[in-house]
C-alpha cells in the first residue's frame, strides 16, 4: 500500500463561494478555481481540496482578479479544525457573525 500523508498541515477541503458583478472577473475567477482542482457545486460555489502548499498562491490569485468595492469572496474550510482560517475577501460582509461556532453547521 501507498504510504497515506497525514490530513493536517497537508490539504485544505474548501467552499469558494462568490458574488462578482462584472462578467470577465468572474470568468476569471471560474478558471482559477478549476485550474486549482476545484470542482463547481453551483453557479457561484466551487468545492475541492487545495494543499497547503498552493494555498497562498490560490488566495492571492484570487484577490487580484476582486474589485472589492463591488465584489465578495468566501473561503470556507470544510475542517473543523481548520474553520477559523476561512478567508473572506470584498464587501458587505460579517466575519465575525460567520466565524462563530454556534453558526457554523457541518451537515
Amino acid at each position: 500500500q501507498p504510504l497515506q500523508k497525514p490530513y493536517w498541515r497537508v490539504e485544505m477541503r474548501v467552499f469558494v463561494v462568490y458574488d462578482i458583478t462584472e462578467n470577465k472577473r468572474r470568468r476569471r475567477v471560474v478558471r482559477l478555481c478549476g485550474d486549482y482542482g476545484l470542482i463547481r457545486a453551483q453557479k457561484s460555489v466551487f468545492v475541492g481540496i487545495v494543499e497547503d502548499a498552493r494555498a497562498a498562491g490560490f488566495v492571492a490569485a484570487l484577490e487580484k482578479e476582486l474589485d472589492v468595492a463591488q465584489d465578495s469572496l468566501f473561503i470556507l474550510p470544510t475542517d473543523k479544525r481548520r474553520i477559523r482560517e476561512g478567508r473572506y475577501m470584498g464587501k458587505g460582509f460579517d466575519m465575525a457573525l460567520a466565524m462563530r461556532e454556534a453558526h457554523v453547521v457541518f451537515v
